[in-house]
């Protein structure tokens, strides 16, 4: 399910290249998800509770019209929130991920007017669903309005919604750009909240004994410079209170020296690089860099 409610939904709310806003959004249809319920029997006593408060805020919520900003919504949605709350603090993984489900389908329809008590009860979740975080990433940074928030509580879920999937994450923030937003908007959030959490995701310190390999071809800073060939593979040997690396790299003899200043033409064996040139591109679009810096 996509956050809009609507079944076999795309990971991202947006199409590759194209921006989106939240006014754009599709409607959310209804605020009920397809689920596989937990055999009961092979629940813990508080796994039980919890699955139970989620079928009771299911129960609140079905009948509801999400599109409908009415007074009934708005109170039941209050009276579920809780038991979602309580499904996401003690539920097992299928309840809890039932339970971000709804979360997200209440933020979506209600936006601003429900957005603390859904970020407080999202915030309880213990490890974001992997499959949910693009989604979560892209409702957070499209409202355009977050009136007196909470800055630490709202730090830990982008944190937790960051962490849970890198890479798809910042794929997803990329649909965004580049972003606009009406005139009224109130203390959006940039593309920063998102990608702090993952500095050491995207471009993690190299310690000894880390395998690295060369991104691009260079000449090292060592006194007696050697011609390191892209693709080669090295083994850092030191890495000195200036932040400067010493590598062995295979088929050369002697260590080779490689400034701070000049890390970036290495990275671990195996790491997954493709998402950094991205994320540069998001905060080039935070600081309000040109259209095209974008594309």
């Amino acid at each position: 399910l996509s956050p809009i409610g609507a079944p076999c939904g795309p990971e991202s709310l947006a199409a590759p290249g194209s921006a989106l806003l939240w006014e754009a959004l599709p409607v959310v249809q209804r605020f009920s998800v397809r689920r596989q319920h937990p055999h009961v029997a092979e629940l813990t006593p508080p796994e039980r509770e919890a699955e139970s408060a989620l079928q009771h805020a299911e129960q609140l919520l079905a009948e509801l019209d999400p599109a409908a900003d009415t007074g009934d919504r708005d109170e039941h949605i209050s009276r579920a929130i809780p038991f979602l709350r309580q499904a996401l603090a003690s539920g097992s993984m299928d309840t809890s991920e039932a339970a971000v489900e709804v979360l997200l389908l209440i933020f979506r329809a209600a936006g601003a007017s429900f957005a603390w008590p859904v970020v407080q009860a999202l915030a309880l979740c213990n490890g974001f669903p992997r499959h949910l975080a693009a989604l979560a990433a892209q409702l957070l940074l499209l409202l355009p309005r977050w009136p007196a928030r909470d800055e630490t509580t709202l730090r830990g879920l982008c944190h937790s919604v960051a962490v849970a999937s890198p890479v798809a994450m910042v794929l997803a923030c990329l649909d965004l750009v580049p972003r606009s937003f009406p005139t009224d908007a109130e203390e959006v959030l940039s593309f920063g909240w998102l990608l702090e959490p993952l500095c050491e995701h995207l471009a993690p310190a190299v310690r000894p004994g880390d395998s690295v390999v060369a991104l691009a071809d260079f000449v090292s800073d060592s006194r007696e410079r050697a011609l390191i060939a892209r693709g080669t593979e090295g083994e850092v040997r030191e890495v000195d209170e200036d932040g400067d690396v010493s590598i062995r790299f295979h088929g050369h003899p002697k260590r080779q020296w490689l400034f701070r200043r000049h890390a970036n033409v290495i990275c671990h064996v195996g790491a997954i690089v493709d998402a950094l040139p991205c994320a540069v591109t998001l905060l080039c679009d935070d600081l309000g860099g040109p259209p095209e810096c974008a594309a």
